[in-house]
């Protein structure tokens, strides 16, 4: 079958990939701000669940649960593509959020005392 909307499947996957990666970028901000061990740990299950749960909710969604190679292939490289285009992106996105939650932590420290 060389008709068999593998195209579509491929990019449907593709997209799924980038979603998961806005996902994880949003999540990954909230890892930056604490410094705690065992948060991060905590932070970094989560993100493994959440890709596995959105590649098997994505199969479902779209491919009637068959997860093909092309299709894994597909949604790490979305994922990975949205890292390398729009990383820089999001770390001075992430840098401009820690500090303004730094500034307002410091102010409300500098007014009990």
């Amino acid at each position: 079958m060389i008709n068999s909307g593998q195209g579509l499947i491929f990019l449907a996957f593709l997209f799924g990939g980038v979603v998961n990666g806005l996902i994880y970028e949003i999540l990954y901000s909230f890892k930056t701000i604490s410094a705690n061990y065992i948060y991060n740990i905590i932070v970094d299950m989560l993100l493994i669940i959440i890709t596995g749960a959105g590649l098997l909710f994505w199969a479902f969604l779209i491919n009637y649960g068959e997860i093909r190679l092309y299709s894994v292939f597909s949604y790490l490289l979305g994922f990975f593509l949205l890292k390398k285009i729009l990383g820089k992106h999001f770390i001075s996105l992430r840098n401009i959020v820690y500090n303004q939650i730094y500034r307002i932590l410091k102010d409300d420290q500098d007014a009990q005392k």
